[in-house]
């Protein structure tokens, strides 16, 4: 997120976070496919039976979401908009 602030416009900077954005979808979306169904393989050596699959791709796809959340909150901490509002 540095060349954020080496971003022109805010038309560029909206460019270069979807960019990333997807980026991060695709790339984590192909991942955590990828361990999902490779869940029962890393299961039973890790765990020692099929019990803990269900958990492991539970685990795998919170990861996913933590991966891609990650960018909004960034953005706003960037713009310094990300400070809890007073009650």
């Amino acid at each position: 997120m540095r060349f954020y602030y080496d971003c022109a416009d805010d038309r560029a900077r909206r460019e270069l976070a979807s960019t990333i954005f997807f980026f991060l979808i695709a790339a984590s979306g192909s991942l955590t496919l990828a361990a999902v169904a490779a869940a029962p393989l890393i299961a039973q050596p890790l765990f020692g039976g099929d019990d803990f699959t269900t958990p492991l791709r539970l685990v795998f796809i919170t990861t996913l979401f933590g991966s891609v959340s990650f960018l909004p909150f960034h953005v706003l901490r960037i713009e310094q908009r990300a400070a809890p509002t007073s009650r």
